[in-house]
């Protein structure tokens, strides 16, 4: 197998790395020259010094933390390499065995370990899945000769990745393992991992000059974020994260009434798949199933506008499409709406309700008090639509849906007393929103944002690593601005969010 990396990560441990893992692929006759050990650029000439045996070792400059470290490395090779990603530390990898006369389960060292990478790529290409881990604990008695394709915990001491950078993004530290295997299985719907396979090695949170009282800050947060997907168990040692077994499955309702989607709704749809949202994407009529992309195939549900709202003309749904989503969330209140034209970098919060924001002009004649306003980028209201509910009262006759201004009238509803206690659900700007319309044509032609209005707009790299979303501003790109999409600056937020999401 030549189509493959060997990616390290090591820090003030070159003695170790020296008597552990290059050993070990050493006796597996594994070419050096395949192996890249990544170091802070401080331990660089350390580990230069005692590699004098191993010449042909790419030792690359990373970052300090495992959490930048195992990024770096997924920056530093293309996305769709296949990466063997090991820690510094691993003595053997071991397959599971079972005594000939007695049946007894035990470990012995694996013989080929190109053998075991070339199956676990033809694997990963058969699924149409990114990532495969291993069996966690070296104890044979609880492993078993099968390859599972559910949500398990894939020890991030060793795994076998297709690299997809919008996964190795991570928040975590010590529960880093936890997040890489949350992550790509909500990406692709699935990960390998072979029971039967396991590894010799020692877990040392310290190793990465962390504690376990870090790691239980961390199980408490890891659990806010995933609450659907994982529980805390108590051990000798404390408390642990587990997966649970049935997980479940998150909608995202959009609606999009053309015959073809534009470059914004391709983009902002990948993202919700990265993240693990299903989508139900009501349209008018015109899109063609057979012409959406395949990955979306079991994931995206097709159905028309009109099981929501009824309508004489397609075209007449546009001037009502606020209209619609809110007879969106009464008629189906488990739904969570979301613009065509938002980009996802995360999971949404798990708050019963949601109402996006946007800035607000900070100088001029509209300079506004508030810094910020409600946006319906997003909404969940669930039971608590009863403002909806309301607001449709008031618009009696076709007419008034088209001519009135219903964005105003939910700001006012918002103030009223009956409905004052929404307003802190109203999320700040940066949440969903961090690039004001006034700025869209920079999100797509500089690597930078101006301040207008005397509102400061975060970078491009704050935007990609702090924002949940990113409204696009659909209208703007296509009928003010007419962005070419084949003059995209490189270093633009478009430029970003397509490198990450358009990668199926």
């Amino acid at each position: 197998m030549e189509d493959y990396v060997i990616a390290i990560p090591s820090a003030d441990r070159a003695h170790i790395i020296n008597n552990k893992t290059c050993c070990f692929l050493r006796t597996q006759d594994i070419p050096m020259s395949k192996v890249y050990v990544f170091v802070p650029e401080r331990c660089y000439e350390d580990y230069k010094k005692k590699f004098y045996s191993y010449p042909e070792i790419n030792l690359i400059i990373g970052k300090e933390g495992i959490r930048a470290q195992r990024k770096a490395i997924s920056d530093y090779f293309n996305e769709g390499q296949f990466i063997v990603s090991m820690d510094d530390d691993i003595a053997s990898v071991n397959e599971l065995k079972y005594v000939n006369k007695t049946g007894k389960p035990s470990l012995k060292k694996i013989e080929n370990m190109e053998k075991l990478m070339a199956d676990v790529y033809n694997r990963l290409k058969e699924s149409n899945l990114s990532m495969c881990g291993f069996y966690p604990c070296a104890n044979p008695f609880f492993m078993k000769r099968n390859v599972t394709e559910e949500l398990t915990f894939c020890i991030g001491a060793f795994r076998m990745f297709f690299n997809r950078r919008a996964c190795e993004n991570r928040e975590f530290v010590l529960l880093e393992d936890y997040e890489t295997s949350m992550k790509y299985y909500l990406r692709d719907n699935g990960i390998l991992r072979y029971n039967y396979i396991t590894l010799n090695h020692s877990y040392n949170a310290e190793k990465w000059n962390l504690t376990l009282e870090d790691k239980k800050y961390e199980i408490e947060l890891f659990k806010q974020k995933y609450n659907d997907y994982v529980f805390t168990k108590k051990k000798a040692m404390g408390v642990d994260i587990q997966f649970k077994k049935n997980v479940p499955n998150h909608i995202l309702s959009t609606l999009w009434i053309g015959e073809e989607l534009n470059e914004l709704v391709t983009l902002s749809i990948n993202s919700w798949l990265t993240q693990g949202y299903n989508v139900r994407l009501y349209v008018g009529g015109g899109i063609n199933r057979d012409k959406l992309p395949k990955h979306w195939f079991n994931r995206v549900e097709i159905r028309y506008a009109s099981d929501i709202m009824e309508y004489e003309d397609i075209n007449d749904i546009l001037p009502l499409s606020d209209i619609w989503r809110f007879n969106l969330l009464i008629k189906v209140p488990s739904s969570t709406w979301i613009d065509a034209d938002m980009v996802l970098m995360d999971r949404l919060p798990n708050d019963p309700i949601i109402i996006s924001g946007e800035h607000t002009f900070q100088s001029g004649a509209y300079k506004s008090k508030s810094l910020k306003k409600p946006n319906i980028g997003i909404l969940r209201f669930g039971k608590d639509n009863e403002i909806l509910k309301d607001l449709l009262k008031n618009l009696k006759t076709h007419s008034d849906y088209i001519f009135t201004d219903v964005m105003k009238k939910f700001q006012d509803k918002l103030k009223t007393t009956k409905y004052n206690y929404l307003v802190k659900y109203i999320s700040n700007p940066n949440v969903f929103c961090p690039i004001p319309w006034w700025n869209a044509a920079e999100i797509y032609y500089m690597p930078k944002f101006s301040k207008k209005y005397n509102v400061t707009v975060d970078t491009v790299s704050n935007v990609m690593i702090n924002s949940i979303g990113c409204h696009m501003w659909n209208n703007f790109t296509y009928n003010k601005h007419n962005i070419d999409f084949n003059l995209i600056d490189d270093r633009s937020l478009y430029y970003k969010m397509a490198s990450l999401y358009n990668t199926y």
